[in-house]
């Protein structure tokens, strides 16, 4: 979303559109409706772009189009993978079954709704309920712990050899 709207600042005042900070601000907003929010965000900056003429007007296409791909392609899996972990086809589902009865509002609450969820059930029902704590080392010292057993571990064989030959 700041992504989004950040370089979309910074490229309309790079082709010389009219407010890019707040068509910039608009597309960062409307980024968080998903599919339909990106494609509303172009029409004011293609109607000013267009008041400046019609390869302006080609230039801020192309620049929404990279800038919506940078947000959707790059960092937006990003921040879900370590957020939530949220599946692709289950946010799709979700945006399919809140967006039909509810609309806009659907769309625009479908993810955070997914997420919690998602969220929700690895917290009270894998975790609480079924004991599965995956999570690793909790803290540098059982990592540093960690690591000094498997260096004794290797190192003892070794030992072993050197004791027990004459």
């Amino acid at each position: 979303m700041i992504v989004s709207g950040i370089s979309t600042s910074v490229g309309l005042a790079i082709i010389d559109v009219p407010a890019p900070i707040v068509l910039g601000v608009i597309a960062g907003v409307l980024t968080f409706v998903p599919n339909i929010g990106p494609l509303l965000s172009v029409i004011p900056a293609a109607i000013l772009a267009f008041t400046k003429g019609p390869t302006t007007l080609l230039w801020v296409l192309a620049l929404y189009a990279v800038a919506q791909a940078l947000e959707s392609y790059v960092v937006t899996p990003l921040v879900q993978r370590r957020a939530a972990e949220v599946p692709p086809a289950l946010l799709l589902t979700a945006q399919t079954l809140m967006g039909l009865p509810f609309g806009a509002l659907g769309l625009l609450l479908a993810t955070p709704i997914a997420a919690v969820v998602i969220t929700l059930t690895r917290e009270l029902y894998i975790h609480d309920r079924l004991g599965d704590h995956d999570d690793g080392p909790s803290t540098s010292d059982d990592a540093v712990a960690s690591t000094r057993l498997d260096d004794a571990a290797a190192a003892s064989p070794r030992d072993d050899a050197q004791r027990v030959a004459p």
